[in-house]
């Protein structure tokens, strides 16, 4: 028989271990979250330099300028008889049922198509009208594309500049984050001078997950820093003259490559060339962009760059264009 005191004793000892598991269940959830904490860090982090280093894999969509130069024009409408014919076959055709002629209905029903008849003329012309307005848009749309292909197909270079600021820039700023990219615009080629970030970009630390599922953050080494800021700006240049061979039918792109950074012989933070690169159009097209590395393209042009594994980046002369284009 269970005394008083053994039944207090078998309480407590219930309420003491059903406390130590909930204290073992708590310390299962912090650890499960503690993982999981890890996992999104290290994830956050590896999805950061994926990003930074595959700019060239998000070119944008081409324009096809000869396509759009070749469209035919919007066919213009014509004034049509659609209402009147059908309402006058409809009376042409009418024969009343037994049960309206039974009831005398039919002359109704005569009367009202033989109104419809004389309404007929008004919503063709209502028809024609919106017919119209929407051919006077196509038209209008058709001939601003047609006129700026022309133009662009000519080697115009004000209208290199119009669908460089509407097509181009605006994507710049939301793709490349803090970039920025100015344009000089001649007949055969363009010069794009794009600033991109410095070497802050690339995180100074790297990111792994121990076998046991924590995070581990250590410094990451000088020479592995400058290999990914190497690649995050050789793929922003080939992003941006992508993009732009995919909106602008120009033969040559000159792109140079700006960052703020120290200017040891002044002492002072101001924009220096990094990179300076002749690129054909046609070597680029060649290029299978989501398979390469970024830092070894660029020897597939004419570039100057300077780089060191220990020292960085240096700065550059920008390349001179081929007198046969200047």
């Amino acid at each position: 028989m269970v005394t008083f005191k053994g039944f207090i004793r078998e309480l407590d000892r219930v309420q003491k271990q059903a406390e130590r598991q909930r204290l073992r269940d708590y310390k299962q959830s912090l650890k499960e979250q503690e993982l999981d904490s890890a996992r999104q860090q290290f994830e956050q982090y590896t999805n950061h330099l994926e990003y930074i280093t595959s700019f060239h894999k998000r070119i944008l969509e081409p324009i096809n300028w000869t396509a759009i130069h070749n469209r035919p024009l919007p066919k213009k409408p014509i004034l049509s008889d659609k209402y009147q014919k059908e309402a006058k076959h409809r009376l042409a055709n009418y024969t009343p049922s037994w049960w309206k002629r039974l009831f005398r209905l039919q002359d109704k029903k005569v009367s009202r198509m033989k109104q419809n008849i004389q309404e007929a003329p008004a919503k063709d012309k209502a028809l024609f009208d919106e017919q119209m307005a929407l051919y006077q848009q196509a038209y209008a749309d058709w001939f601003k594309m047609s006129t700026l292909s022309d133009r662009l197909l000519k080697g115009d270079i004000s209208a290199y500049q119009q669908v460089f600021e509407k097509f181009c820039k605006p994507k710049f700023k939301d793709n490349l984050g803090n970039s920025f990219v100015m344009g000089e615009y001649y007949q055969k080629y363009i010069q794009l001078n794009i600033t991109v970030g410095d070497i802050t970009t690339v995180p100074a630390y790297s990111l792994s997950l121990t076998s046991t599922g924590k995070l581990s953050r250590k410094n990451m080494s000088i020479s592995r820093r400058f290999e990914i800021y190497q690649d995050y700006l050789c793929s922003c240049a080939l992003c941006v003259v992508g993009s732009v061979f995919a909106k602008i039918p120009v033969g040559y792109i000159l792109a140079n490559l700006v960052v703020k950074s120290l200017n040891s012989i002044t002492g002072h933070i101001e924009p220096q060339t990094f990179l300076s690169a002749w690129i054909p159009r046609q070597t680029f097209d060649s290029l299978n962009l989501n398979c390469i590395d970024p830092s070894d393209c660029m020897q597939n042009f004419m570039c100057n760059m300077k780089f060191s594994k220990t020292k960085g980046f240096m700065p550059v002369d920008p390349v001179r264009p081929p007198d046969c284009l200047k």
